[in-house]
């Protein structure tokens, strides 16, 4: 799809996480913040429940839980998966809706910027 301006959609998206990383979260009925802790720590969960044995992810886990950032981080609202793929986009208009806030949640917003970037 051919978009009016080059780069549309990377300043959209840069704007609307950092309109949705602004909101007020003491209005979000979303529970307390996770914090980097509480995401490894629930991957790690998830990965011991598959009874595999992978070294590799073992060892992302340790150094994961060694390396956490120091102090609390910014407690934003995060979508939790922004990508392409969840972005109704228009032709002339660019980004006109996000899709599937099912992983919404409280949390750091460099999840939202470091999830779209591995995308």
């Amino acid at each position: 799809m051919k978009f009016k301006s080059e780069g549309l959609l990377a300043k959209q998206s840069g704007e609307i996480l950092a309109r949705l990383h602004s909101l007020d979260t003491t209005v979000v009925a979303l529970g307390p913040p996770l914090t980097a802790e509480d995401t490894v720590l629930d991957l790690q969960r998830q990965f011991l429940k598959l009874n595999l044995t992978r070294p590799c992810l073992e060892y992302v886990f340790f150094w994961l839980l060694s390396n956490l950032p120091e102090g609390r981080q910014q407690a934003s609202l995060v979508h939790g998966d922004f990508r392409n793929g969840n972005l109704m986009v228009n032709r002339e208009s660019g980004i006109i809706g996000v899709l599937d806030w099912e992983l919404a949640h409280v949390g750091d917003p460099y999840e939202d910027l470091a999830w779209i970037c591995m995308e």
